[in-house]
């Protein structure tokens, strides 16, 4: 049966929901690396090395930019925008629990995990 284009954006949406927990999971399961691969000042883009490695770290995020919306996140417009958002919030999530800036967080009803599951569903789910 084929899926309507609602039900599709809900199975992408949890699915990309599912990749933020997974970078989330990552960035405070391996602080200092998570730090040494976003703290260099000059990463060196012309190495071939670092731009492929660059490009399949962020594959996921745009396959499902992609999926969501149609278009392409490089092009300008929408899908440039929903890249930049998911990724700016599940980063700058990171950075706060790694840095322990939410430690009052942890004092909500449900801790940490209700509060990462609420920011994700709220801002990863694409409308």
């Amino acid at each position: 049966a084929q899926m309507s284009r609602s039900e599709l954006t809900k199975d992408v949406g949890q699915q990309l929901i599912a990749k933020g927990r997974g970078y989330l999971a990552f960035a405070t399961d391996n602080p200092a690396l998570f730090d040494l691969m976003f703290g260099s000042n000059q990463p060196d883009y012309t190495n071939p090395d670092l731009g492929d490695a660059a490009d399949a770290a962020l594959a996921p995020l745009v396959d499902s930019i992609v999926a969501t919306t149609g278009g392409s996140p490089f092009g300008g417009g929408v899908p440039t925008r929903e890249l930049v958002a998911g990724w700016a919030l599940v980063h700058g999530l990171a950075g706060l629990l790694n840095h322990r800036k939410l430690r009052w967080a942890q004092d909500e009803e449900g801790g940490y995990e209700a509060l990462i599951e609420s920011v994700l569903s709220t801002r990863l789910t694409i409308r």
